[in-house]
């Protein structure tokens, strides 16, 4: 009685089996950048034995899967980050790793918002920020989702917050977006090639966390959240940074005066939440 979470993120794919007695097994692929389908291919078809579900009495299986769905929901018919997925059978990637199961898709911005809620206990209304290649969000109300645009709570990462100097363009042609800024490739550029390059960068240019603050202001007057909680393979990794002290500067006072800043665990909220969710139906969120 497996359950199977799979995240196609725009850097790695990272997949969980979740047993009926709550042991989760995870596993990640190696680093890609702008993959092609066969490579995507590859690392799906390795998912399966590295999680040892091979003859495994799999129950169901949710897929995160980042750009537009076709109408009929079946393709992506555009994806930024993951240009290798266009025009993929979404069906056909799941029964790579699950023969004979229908994949359930979920935003992985939803999909990591309801794992970090129980793994952390958050109450109350809890923004969720998902920061890796592309930036996310879901807003929930104790565990239900808030949905308004392409049935989630708004594209962040493509929200303007142009900061001083030169003004970046997002990969998807938005100029100052906050993907631009924080995004895991655009920080790369910026500072080097590996997680502590820039984490050190971070340390000595912080313009893109007063960006990340910038967005979460726009956070607090649009939802007022008791709790923002950063995801995402970049976002728990910025708990070293005060950044709770950055963005209480000149915040609105609409914001609710207890609201808390707190990080995720590791990569796999979103994989996991995907797992936990596949078995029913779920509102969808802006994707990253």
């Amino acid at each position: 009685m497996t359950r199977v979470g799979l995240d196609i993120g725009g850097s790695s794919i990272k997949a969980v089996a979740i047993e009926p007695g709550g042991e989760v097994r995870c596993w990640q692929s190696r680093r890609y950048v702008q993959p092609d389908r066969s490579r995507l291919v590859d690392a799906l078809r390795r998912v399966s034995e590295a999680l040892e579900i091979q003859g495994a009495e799999v129950i169901s299986a949710g897929i995160c899967l980042p750009g537009i769905r076709s109408e009929d929901g079946r393709r992506i018919i555009r994806s930024v980050n993951v240009p290798g997925i266009e025009g993929m059978d979404i069906q056909e990637m799941v029964e790579v790793v699950t023969p004979g199961i229908c994949g359930q898709v979920i935003g992985d911005a939803l999909a990591a918002a309801h794992d970090a809620r129980h793994r952390l206990r958050l109450a109350g209304r809890v923004a969720a920020i998902s920061i890796g290649t592309g930036v996310g969000m879901a807003v929930l109300d104790d565990a239900e989702p808030i949905g308004h645009t392409d049935g989630g709570a708004g594209h962040l990462g493509q929200v303007d917050v142009r900061q001083p100097g030169d003004v970046p363009i997002g990969p998807d042609g938005g100029r100052g977006s906050l993907e631009a800024y924080i995004g895991s490739e655009a920080l790369r550029k910026r500072f080097g090639d590996d997680d502590a390059a820039v984490l050190d960068g971070l340390d000595q240019d912080p313009i893109p966390l007063q960006a990340l603050a910038q967005a979460i202001h726009m956070v607090h007057a649009m939802y007022r959240p008791a709790t923002v909680v950063l995801l995402g393979g970049l976002g728990f990794r910025l708990a070293r940074f005060d950044l709770y002290t950055t963005v209480n500067r000149d915040l609105t006072s609409l914001a609710i005066p207890s609201w808390r800043l707190v990080y995720g665990l590791d990569d796999f909220h979103a994989a996991r939440g995907a797992a936990m969710l596949s078995a029913r139906p779920v509102a969808g969120s802006a994707d990253s």
